[in-house]
């Protein structure tokens, strides 16, 4: 496998520090695979000599790089991808290794991560509408080509591609419920309808929609990559969330 560089993925330091955990470490994970002879040894990961290669220091693994990757941001990027390092330990991507040191192997929960993410790139390759069509009329089978596990797989990537297209410019949208002249929700607007975006779901959730949101709604945001979910406001004032605390989120009022 070539060395697929964190650059070629995310080019900017904006672009690192401002990437989801599970976005950032889904990519991180395609990166420490595809480096052979220095992060990755025999088949597993060194976190430190990651670290290493991050921050420009030579540990002996050859020759350096005149600069670090992001230059004067490397700090920060830095910073992010150890947090998507230490990610992918917490959601069993990657586990410790017997051997002596940093050492960390993948877990077949990540070997499942990256035959996902190199079907949806091979995905991309094929388009939109020829996939979609072609899981239409044949199951997947002249185009996606794969049994039922691929084809559900193909028809994950379509919904998501399919919720990006929906999306305004802003992203995701918050519909608050209407108002009826007594000040009392209208019975047919009582929902609150989000578009979630495939990947990062950003910056912090304004006063004026936490006020409309429940905990199990908020909650139900956090975890959704993709699609669009609907559910229900609680009539209570959502107070368990402060605004720095709710930054995995975008919702905008319409």
């Amino acid at each position: 496998m070539p060395f697929r560089p964190l650059k070629s993925f995310l080019p900017t330091a904006d672009d690192m520090v401002g990437a989801d955990l599970p976005r950032l470490g889904e990519i991180l994970l395609v990166h420490l695979n595809s480096y052979d002879g220095k992060v990755k040894q025999h088949g597993i990961l060194n976190r430190e000599y990651l670290r290493a290669m991050l921050e420009n220091r030579n540990v002996g693994l050859g020759p350096q790089p005149p600069a670090p990757e992001y230059g004067d941001r490397q700090p920060e990027v830095t910073r992010a991808v150890m947090e998507a390092f230490d990610w992918l330990v917490s959601e069993g991507m990657l586990s410790h290794a017997p051997q002596p040191g940093d050492w960390f192997a993948i877990t077949r929960k990540g070997e499942e991560l990256l035959r996902r993410f190199g079907r949806y790139e091979h995905l991309e390759t094929l388009g939109l509408e020829q996939v979609k069509a072609d899981l239409e009329r044949t199951g997947g089978l002249r185009v996606v080509v794969g049994g039922p596990g691929v084809a559900q797989m193909a028809w994950e990537w379509v919904r998501m591609k399919q919720g990006e297209a929906m999306l305004p410019a802003g992203g995701l949208q918050c519909r608050r419920p209407e108002r009826n002249a007594f000040g009392g929700e209208s019975a047919q607007h009582h929902q609150v309808s989000f578009r979630i975006t495939p990947c990062a779901i950003r910056t912090k959730l304004n006063v004026g929609t936490r006020e409309a949101l429940s905990e199990t709604t908020i909650q139900t945001m956090l975890r959704a990559r993709t699609g669009v979910v609907t559910s229900a406001p609680s009539p209570r004032r959502h107070s368990s969330c402060a605004p720095r605390e709710c930054l995995p989120v975008v919702a905008e009022r319409v």
